[in-house]
């Protein structure tokens, strides 16, 4: 945070109001963490934000805890789309009443209830893509059509956007950092007093990978059985509930009972990483990774697979990088960082340095201000 005799270089005379649209209920997922970020360490001296969506739930309701005015957009459906286009008409009214210049879509998908009043109340449009899916031809019209396409990783913006996009790495809140946390990197070199504990840290869904990293647990435990691991995600969510079942029954298949536990999801991030010795990201696809620097942040050394924005963010010094869908690699770099305790702590601690130098909320606002700034010329 500046100070008040600082001065900010993005400062300037006139104050912008700016509507934030996100269609989500839950802050589980890592698109709504971000955007729960910068709305919190957005600069009020020089932005008023809104915010619209079409839930009024555990998010909506923490932002209005930020002292943000909220608008109840009304879902889309397709039996009855009049309380949608009711809702496009008091969105437009709203943009206009409240002077707002600028609408920043959290998602491409979120532009499906903006775009329409944006245009007719003449507002600028953003849309800050952060899925790693293939855009359809709706979301290629909005990308099309907007004045602005914000992405999150180079691997984004080079497969699924068509270099149409301006970089801005997601960052972290370094508040959130607790500075008491135990670093359990520092174990003397050889020393197995505890197991070595390796997390997964996700959704529990498919496309996450878990099924994946219990393969590479069988493999590491036929190694060296001084290990556990942990998966840390929402368990109940009924659209994967089928998975969740999958992966129990690969567990007692592998007969992995006594080497892996399920967490739930856990809201503290100190309480997540105070665990681990060593975190693994195991997705087929990553638009970005926020769980990779949140990982580094805590001074974990990080495995993930090469599978789109952890290319941007993890180096040979802060972790190892492996191939998609290779239970083997993934083994054969946790049996090597387990067995290295020297080099989970290097690593570790040039992770938490590249997070500070790159990866922080600071340096991902500053950009944005700048997309604003740009904009309004």
């Amino acid at each position: 945070m500046l100070k008040k005799s600082q001065k900010n270089p993005h400062q300037s005379a006139r104050k912008i109001n700016v509507l934030y649209i996100s269609n989500h209920e839950k802050m589980a997922g890592g698109s709504e963490r971000c955007l729960c970020d910068l709305l919190n360490n957005l600069d009020r001296s020089r932005f008023t934000p809104y915010f619209a969506s079409i839930y009024d739930g555990e998010m909506a309701t923490y932002i209005r805890n930020l002292g943000i005015r909220f608008l109840k957009l009304n879902e889309f459906r397709r039996g009855n789309p009049l309380p949608y286009i009711y809702s496009q008409y008091l969105l437009t009214r709203f943009i206009r009443k409240n002077n707002i210049k600028i609408i920043h879509n959290n998602q491409c998908r979120d532009t499906f209830y903006s775009w329409l009043p944006a245009k007719l109340a003449n507002a600028k449009i953003i849309i800050h893509h952060r899925d790693s899916r293939k855009l359809n031809k709706v979301d290629k019209f909005f990308m099309n059509h907007v004045d602005t396409n914000i992405c999150i990783s180079t691997w984004q913006n080079a497969n699924l956007l068509s270099l149409k996009a301006t970089l801005v790495h997601d960052g972290i809140d370094l508040r959130k950092i607790s500075s008491n946390m135990v670093d359990r990197n520092a174990k003397p070199s050889g020393s197995y007093q505890n197991p070595i504990t390796v997390g997964l840290v996700g959704r529990i869904q498919d496309n996450k990978g878990q099924h994946l990293f219990l393969d590479a647990a069988k493999i590491v435990k036929e190694t060296d059985e001084k290990v556990k691991f942990v998966i840390i995600g929402d368990t109940n969510s009924g659209y994967y509930k089928e998975y969740y079942q999958s992966l129990l029954n690969q567990i007692e298949d592998l007969k992995l009972r006594e080497y892996v536990s399920f967490e739930g999801f856990i809201d503290d991030l100190a309480g997540i990483y105070s665990k681990l010795d060593i975190s693994v990201v195991t997705s087929s696809r990553e638009a970005f990774g926020m769980v990779v620097i949140e990982a580094m942040a805590f001074s974990k050394p990080v495995i993930t697979t090469n599978s789109g924005g952890p290319a941007d963010i993890v180096t040979d010094e802060t972790g190892i990088l492996v191939p998609v869908n290779d239970p083997e690699s993934l083994a054969n770099a946790i049996l090597l960082l387990m067995h290295h305790p020297e080099t989970r702590k290097t690593m570790g601690q040039a992770g938490n340095k590249r997070v500070k130098q790159f990866f922080t909320i600071e340096k991902t606002l500053g950009k944005i201000y700048d997309v604003y700034d740009e904009l309004l010329k």
